[in-house]
C-alpha cells in the first residue's frame, strides 16, 4: 500500500510529491488520483530517487521512499543518505550560487524540513495501523476459532491463509471479503458451528 503527500520545498523548481511504498504503486496511484504521466526524460532513469510527471499544467517532482526503517540505526543512515540525494537533485540548480555557509545552512532547514514530514507521515501510518489491527482482530474470531477445531492441516492451512490475507488487507471491505469466502467454503463449513461465526 502506498501513500503520497504534498510537500513544500523552497527552492525546487515545481511541486514536490513524496511517495512512500514500492514505486510501482506510488506511480499508479498518483496517475490514477492526479492524472498525470510521466516526463520524457523519466523512463531514461527508472530508479532514480526523483522523477519528474506532468499534467496539462504542471510539472510535478515525485520522491520515491520504499520504506521507512523500525531499526533507529538503519533509519538514521537510509534517511540521511536519502534526504541529501533528493535535495540535490531538487535545489542544486536554484541554490549553486549560494555562498558556502548559506548553502549549508539551506540544506539544513530543508533536510530538516523534509525529514518532520516523513516522521509525521510514519507515526500518521503507525497510528492507523494500530487502529486497523484493533478492528480487523475483531473480524477474525470466527476465523481463530475455526482453526482450534480444524483436524487436517490442508484446512489449518486454509483457515490460516484466511487469516493472514484478512490482517493484510488494504481496507475493512476486503477484509470482509476474505472472512466471508473463506467462511463459504464447502470444505470448512463444519468448523463455522457458531451462530455468530456464520453471520
Amino acid at each position: 500500500m502506498s501513500e503520497i503527500i504534498r510537500f513544500n520545498l523552497r527552492k525546487a523548481n515545481n511541486s514536490v510529491i513524496i511517495g512512500l511504498g514500492k514505486r510501482e504503486d506510488v506511480i499508479l496511484q498518483i496517475q490514477k488520483e492526479m492524472a498525470v504521466t510521466p516526463c520524457e526524460d523519466t523512463s531514461s532513469y527508472p530508479n532514480s530517487p526523483v522523477q519528474n510527471f506532468k499534467d496539462e499544467f504542471d510539472i510535478f517532482h515525485v520522491v520515491f521512499l520504499d520504506e521507512i526503517p523500525q531499526n533507529d540505526k538503519e533509519r538514521t543512515i537510509k534517511l540521511a543518505s536519502w534526504s541529501s540525494a533528493v535535495l540535490y537533485a531538487l535545489t542544486e540548480d536554484a541554490t549553486k550560487d549560494f555562498p558556502t555557509g548559506k548553502k549549508a545552512k539551506f540544506i539544513e532547514c530543508a533536510v530538516r524540513e523534509l525529514l518532520n514530514e516523513i516522521f509525521a507521515l510514519k507515526e500518521r501510518k503507525e497510528k492507523e495501523k494500530s487502529e486497523w489491527l484493533r478492528s480487523v482482530s475483531k473480524m477474525i474470531v470466527p476465523l481463530k476459532r475455526a482453526l482450534d477445531k480444524c483436524t487436517t492441516e490442508d484446512s489449518k492451512a486454509k483457515v490460516q491463509k484466511a487469516i493472514d490475507d484478512a490482517e493484510a488487507a488494504e481496507n475493512k471491505d476486503r477484509a470482509k471479503e476474505i472472512i466471508n469466502t473463506i467462511k463459504n467454503d464447502g470444505s470448512l463449513k463444519q468448523f463455522f458451528t457458531e451462530e455468530s461465526d456464520r453471520i
